[in-house]
């Protein structure tokens, strides 16, 4: 056995690994203070102020087809419509929003030296068809209820990530519903903290740091939004009630990138979403009464990673092309009836599921939870050799992540011969070989 173990080691470190894989710890140490906007000079009234100050409470301001400039300050209800070729340009904060109510902006063009909109303590606050571009920040709001952000299009400077700000940030706001956005190249596109019925859906986020990032938020609905080729898509920490549904989650595949990153989450649905060419797809930590069900899971290096979330309900998912199905802690978790592309079992009664287990995890997925840089050697061929040795040997072992009762796809053609035993078969007979050769060397 010891010289087993042996030739094993001197097989993991002197065969180069194929591929690598981001690490399985996945910290955030950010924050975001919230936003003090700059002092602007009373005496300094641009024209577009002069037409927002003559404009009678709850009236509607339309703007010519031109661009305005300044910083302009709203404190009472209006409606503000611009035309396609509308644009407001400032040095500062273009609009400035407080102890207020009913304010709805439409149809603007936005470009500023340090934030297109700040607003605090408003009571129903709507932007629609507004665009904002050149700006380090984009949106920022906090202490208000019942925002609505509709069709807006903001995109990024260039640059590295240090350098930029959130698109859209929410501090302690009560209702808010985004919708029809488009973000890129910012920091956080979404960065959301203390806000309670947030509902986002139908929005394209890339090219960020994170796509969405929540905290300390509860009732959380997320539904049909593209997030493709941030960093990491979604970053939900200390939240309870979240809705995740009908999500396309693909193209994290940096060395550190998550699709889905959840943490200290209660009361969470992840369903119908298709989670392809992921880094990692699915990271759940510190989790409670989680249902992951009726996902698509294809091309990603590791699939489900689970820490101290013994409970998640896994079942009717897709697993298909990826490296790695699952992972976990020793509270492991249970797959219920999900199907796999490489599941080599039988189903003896012809009932669409399996009669033998499937297997989704093994010892190397496991070390990688506990050290990380193990994942160097992922897709290995001495790798590859002590996975399909193991597969063959361990059976139903308890610590183990098995679905024993795999969902049998349909549409594939049944071999009459199995072509796993001949490449366990030739991998044995390798094996054998080297086990023979290093021996002949020690004798």
């Amino acid at each position: 056995m010891r010289t087993y173990i042996a030739m094993i080691v001197v097989l993991l470190s002197f065969v180069l690994p194929m591929h690598t894989y981001a690490a399985n710890d996945h910290e955030d140490h950010h924050t975001t203070e919230e936003f003090t906007p700059i002092e602007r000079d009373p005496n300094e009234k641009s024209e577009l102020q002069e037409l927002i100050d003559a404009t009678p409470a709850n009236g509607v301001l339309k703007l010519e087809d031109r661009t305005y400039r300044g910083s302009m300050s709203i404190t009472r209800p209006i409606t503000i419509e611009g035309t396609d070729d509308t644009a407001v340009k400032s040095l500062n904060v273009v609009f400035t929003i407080e102890n207020t109510e009913n304010v709805t902006l439409r149809n603007l063009h936005l470009e500023a030296n340090v934030l297109a909109l700040y607003a605090s303590k408003i009571n129903n606050l709507t932007l629609e068809n507004v665009t904002i571009a050149s700006s380090p920040a984009a949106i920022h709001i906090n202490k208000s209820q019942n925002v609505s952000l509709n069709n807006l299009d903001i995109i990024g400077m260039e640059g590295h990530f240090a350098k930029k700000e959130n698109a859209v940030a929410l501090f302690d706001v009560n209702k808010a519903t985004l919708t029809n956005m488009s973000i890129q190249n910012m920091l956080d596109a979404i960065y959301v903290e203390r806000v309670q019925h947030l509902t986002a859906h139908d929005n394209v986020v890339s090219g960020n740091r994170y796509g969405f990032h929540v905290m300390y938020s509860d009732y959380i609905s997320f539904s049909n939004n593209t997030i493709t080729n941030n960093m990491t898509g979604l970053m939900i920490m200390i939240a309870k009630d979240v809705q995740l549904r009908e999500n396309m989650i693909e193209q994290h595949n940096d060395l550190n990138s998550i699709g889905t990153y959840l943490y200290d989450v209660e009361d969470v649905a992840f369903k119908n979403n298709t989670v392809r060419e992921n880094t990692m797809a699915f990271d759940l930590q510190n989790a409670r009464n989680t249902v992951i069900s009726d996902n698509v899971f294809s091309t990603n290096g590791t699939v489900l990673q689970l820490k101290k979330s013994g409970t998640a309900d896994v079942h009717s998912n897709m697993f298909y092309a990826n490296i790695l199905t699952a992972r976990a802690d020793a509270e492991s978790f249970a797959l219920r009836k999900n199907s796999y592309d490489d599941f080599s079992g039988y189903d003896f009664d012809e009932d669409g599921y399996g009669d033998t287990p499937y297997i989704a995890s093994n010892a190397f997925g496991q070390w990688m939870v506990q050290k990380p840089v193990y994942q160097y050697y992922m897709g290995s061929p001495a790798v590859t050799v002590l996975n399909t040795i193991e597969t063959a040997v361990t059976g139903n072992a308890k610590s183990l992540i098995i679905d024993e009762h795999p969902q049998i796809i349909q549409n594939e053609v049944a071999l009459t011969w199995q072509p796993q035993w001949v490449l366990f078969g030739t991998l044995l007979t390798t094996l054998a070989g080297l086990f023979w050769t290093i021996r002949r060397w020690f004798m």
